[in-house]
């Protein structure tokens, strides 16, 4: 072997057995991390035929890993003002002027919920649009 790479190797070996890289008794290591804030609500599936009373809107899939929780509008189109979304059975009153709360999270979830829609007795189904919003909240 070379001089040049024999010391090398002996250097080497005399740091390995002398403890030079290994840690102090009682160290303790933290290591943070970031990840990003990811939210979907996505309605999946195809609506029911028309003049079905409530109309089969089929499921809202919702996810959202914010800490803080998460809340999960809806914005009706002006056809739809005073229709009712049925979401897991519960009614909610549409409005066009405003949005409506259809649920609402204290920590980070996934949830697949069923969606209906009940237009107002005597209104045709002439068609309109739903939009859902999720919104992270900050944790307190």
């Amino acid at each position: 072997m070379p001089p040049k790479i024999m010391f090398l190797a002996l250097a080497a070996s005399a740091l390995a057995s002398s403890g030079a890289g290994a840690a102090p008794a009682g160290l303790a290591l933290e290591m943070t991390g970031h990840v990003e804030t990811i939210c979907r609500a996505e309605v999946r599936g195809k609506p029911g035929a028309p003049g079905e009373d409530p109309l089969p809107l089929q499921t809202l899939e919702e996810y959202c890993n914010s800490a803080g929780g998460y809340e999960i509008i809806v914005e009706p189109s002006p056809g739809l003002n005073g229709a009712i979304l049925v979401v897991d059975g519960v009614g909610l009153p549409l409005s066009a002027a405003a949005p409506t709360l259809v649920s609402r999270s204290a920590h980070a979830g996934i949830a697949s919920r069923s969606l209906h829609l009940r237009l107002p007795a005597g209104r045709p189904a002439t068609g309109g649009t739903l939009t859902f919003r999720i919104v992270p909240l900050q944790a307190r």
